[in-house]
């Protein structure tokens, strides 16, 4: 299957685990739990749509990390190059609701992913390599950063989704300095205004043009949540409003926004994706963020993400 893919995503693969509040006057907690980690949620948006994707990460020899096994198997990803650690357990992650989702991450499994030399093949095949800024914080980086290189030496288009949790880095200025050295590297940049934040210094999306190199290659999808995303190139400049719905949980909104970015420019030329007319670069945001608004109305992630049809008619009904 390996020639056949389109994308592969690398990294971050666990349960989602969402804490609900109850009026239990014992110390139970509640917990529903989904499989998730966005590089996984990626490849799970982008084989709805209909795009051969492949999954490279790490799984533990347990029933959570079956249960995402089966799970995406059954959602037709490739996963030949799934590593199963007999000796962790899969990852998981604890999402509470104050203001904002907090994520309390326990990271087994999968921040001990390895490179074997059998990979190199799986990445040259395809036409998009997709990692997050997770995984740079655990000990899988090293396996990352391998493919990473393997990926830009071969010309497959990076996909650098930022996805920055504070409480995975000891040290903010770190964090920004292994962003901006991998933004460097990759041509799709998705970040919020949190982390053009960090990065930056400055809320105003322009800023990222002053503290990046090449930009020639590069295309910044920079979301804001339910108000919609900035798209910035050199050239092009652009805010896209995203649709009203009655939000649920935002949990997972900008993997399934990022999948079906990356399905949109599947659509087209990929050779010549950094210089679209506007027409078809509005079209292309809508597209995604109505995947992501649909999300939004469910809570869990991977699990509700839509289909083609799915997007399609949401989009129809709101013309």
């Amino acid at each position: 299957m390996t020639h056949l893919l389109k994308a592969i995503c690398v990294g971050e693969i666990l349960y989602d685990c969402f804490y609900e509040q109850t009026n239990d006057k014992d110390t139970c907690i509640h917990l529903k739990c989904f499989p998730g980690g966005a590089p996984a949620n990626v490849s799970i948006g982008l084989s709805r749509l209909g795009v051969p994707t492949g999954f490279i990460g790490a799984i533990g020899n347990d029933y959570f990390g079956d249960q995402i096994y089966q799970f995406l198997k059954k959602e037709k990803v490739d996963l030949t190059h799934l590593q199963v650690k007999e000796r962790f357990p899969t990852s998981l992650t604890i999402v509470t609701k104050n203001k904002q989702n907090t994520f309390i991450s326990y990271c087994e499994a999968d921040s001990k992913l390895k490179y074997v030399e059998k990979l190199n093949k799986y990445v040259h095949n395809s036409d998009f390599f997709i990692f997050n800024g997770v995984t740079l914080s655990r000990d899988s980086k090293t396996c990352l950063v391998e493919l990473i290189n393997i990926a830009s030496k071969s010309g497959k288009i990076i996909t650098f989704d930022i996805n920055w949790r504070p409480l995975l880095w000891e040290d903010k200025n770190h964090a920004k300095k292994e962003f901006t050295k991998y933004i460097n590297v990759s041509n799709i940049i998705k970040l919020n205004l949190d982390e053009l934040n960090l990065i930056t210094n400055s809320f105003n999306p322009k800023s990222i043009l002053h503290y990046i190199n090449n930009l020639d290659q590069k295309i910044f999808l920079i979301t804001c949540g339910y108000k919609g995303a900035y798209y910035l190139t050199k050239k092009y400049f652009k805010f896209i409003e995203s649709f009203k719905i009655d939000e649920i949980d935002d949990t997972g909104c900008g993997d399934s926004f990022l999948s079906a970015f990356i399905y949109k420019m599947l659509q087209y030329n990929i050779n010549n994706i950094y210089d679209q007319p506007y027409d078809i670069i509005n079209n292309i945001m809508r597209f995604s963020n109505a995947s992501g608004a649909i999300t939004a109305t469910k809570q869990s992630t991977m699990s509700v993400y839509p289909n083609l049809s799915d997007i399609n008619e949401f989009v129809k009904n709101r013309h």
